[in-house]
This record gives structure tokens, C-alpha cells and sequence, in this order.
């Protein structure tokens, strides 16, 4: 005997499913995989923060007070935000043939600071473009560090 689903049957089924959101549309559901980060436990939240500090201190569950961290003072009170900095940066910036991840510009009066390390090829094209800045009077780059390349 063969076991036969009327057209009513099938239509009540497929209602059923598409009701219940139910199709062969569906997503297959993914498999958990391991998280390669570590965690922290110092969170307040069971979280994996990769190279990160956490957020608050552990004192209890969603108690902890947020972490503060002590501003770094600029170099004889220059500073990164004046917009001869600013306009330095972006002028470095936008040459994508110099590796400027580890260059750090303050000023100060129209005295632009140059601190951090460069390679030395790319060392004559940050002041080429340095020079190029109106409002510029000096530049310091006697905390600039070279490295080969």
C-alpha cells in the first residue's frame, strides 16, 4: 500500500511551514567555531577582546567603575591639534610612497615637531613636503629616529 498526500494535505503542509517560518530558503544554521582571541576576565561582559585594555575594572557584575587612562603631555607644549600640524599630517599622509605609521607632528608658533621613526629614504620627501606648508617658520626633527630602508 503506498502511502499517497492529497493535493489539500500538501497544500496544508506547505501553509503549515510558510505559517510557522519554515522553507527551503532557510539559512543552514552555522557551526560555533572556536574564537581564537583570549579573554580578558577583567571585563565587566564575558568578553574575547583582541589587544585591547578592558573597559572596566572587575568589581563586580556591572559594577565596575570605567577605566581612565592619564593624557600623555606633548613635548614642551606642542601640540597635534594646531592647524599647521594638521595641514603637515594630511600633506604626509596623502603620499602613500612614504610609511608615515610611526611619524608623530606637533607645533607650536609656526615650529612644526617631528618626532617618531622614518625610514631614511623617505626622510627628504617629509621635509620636501614640510616646506611646502605657508605659515611655517621651523622645523625640529632632532627626536626624529631613522631606520634603515
Amino acid at each position: 500500500m503506498k502511502n499517497v498526500l492529497s493535493l489539500g494535505s500538501v497544500t496544508f503542509l506547505a501553509t503549515t511551514l510558510a505559517l510557522c517560518g519554515c522553507s527551503h530558503h532557510d539559512a543552514p544554521t552555522l557551526t560555533p567555531h572556536e574564537n581564537p582571541a583570549t579573554p580578558t576576565y577583567r571585563s565587566t561582559v564575558n568578553s574575547y577582546e583582541l589587544n585591547t585594555a578592558p573597559r572596566y575594572t572587575q568589581s563586580g557584575v556591572n559594577g565596575g567603575e570605567p577605566a581612565t587612562l592619564p593624557a600623555i603631555p606633548s613635548p614642551d607644549r606642542y601640540s597635534q591639534n594646531t592647524p599647521l600640524a594638521t595641514a603637515v599630517y594630511n600633506t604626509v599622509r596623502v603620499d602613500s610612497s612614504i610609511d608615515s605609521r610611526y611619524l608623530t607632528i606637533y607645533s607650536k608658533g609656526g615650529t612644526v615637531k617631528l618626532t617618531g621613526t622614518v625610514k631614511k629614504k623617505d626622510l627628504s620627501k617629509i621635509l620636501k613636503l614640510v616646506h611646502t606648508q605657508p605659515g611655517l617658520k621651523n622645523i625640529d626633527d632632532s627626536e626624529l629616529q631613522l631606520e634603515s630602508g
